[in-house]
């Protein structure tokens, strides 16, 4: 089925985040009962996926408490995007707070 899919990762504590996962489908018509059981495979396939990244994400949040662990870095190949993002909302919150 045609779609396009949003994760939304809210913090709620600093150990803690909930992921939701958000389907949407092309058109009205893909609201069709007929069409029930590929939108459920489409939603059971990429729960599969995701779930295969949890161990990946906790292994490497217990990494940031190792005392060997100096912060981090921004990847130029992977991390373009959250380095553009943070810079915009940097910008946005020094504007508030001067205004």
């Amino acid at each position: 089925a045609d779609h396009a899919f949003a994760m939304m990762i809210d913090p709620i504590a600093p150990e803690q985040t909930i992921e939701k996962l958000r389907l949407y489908y092309v058109g009205d018509e893909s609201l069709d009962p007929k069409y029930d059981a590929c939108r459920e495979a489409t939603l059971e396939s990429w729960k599969v996926v995701f779930a295969e990244d949890v161990f990946a994400v906790e292994t490497m949040q217990k990494g940031r408490h190792s005392p060997g662990f100096g912060g981090g870095v921004f990847s130029p190949e992977m991390d373009l995007p959250t380095h553009f993002f943070q810079k915009w909302l940097a910008t946005q919150a020094k504007k508030a707070l001067e205004a």
